[in-house]
């Protein structure tokens, strides 16, 4: 069971780095200087999912 379950935690984060990964290609692509609140917005998202990803890493065994 717990085999199953860290290997379901395993993908959720590949999940999340393949999307934050999309995120900060969007956001490097965006001009900064004519669209600040977007850049924001982005780098906060990708904070959000960075904190996630290491709390699930945290829950994982070594």
């Amino acid at each position: 069971m717990s085999q199953t379950l860290n290997a379901t935690v395993t993908s959720k984060i590949s999940e999340l780095e393949e999307h934050q990964d999309r995120i900060l290609d969007v956001t490097f692509s965006v001009d900064r200087s004519q669209m600040p609140v977007i850049f924001e917005k982005n780098m906060g998202m990708v904070a959000a999912l960075n904190k996630r990803i290491c709390d699930l890493r945290a829950g994982l065994p070594a």
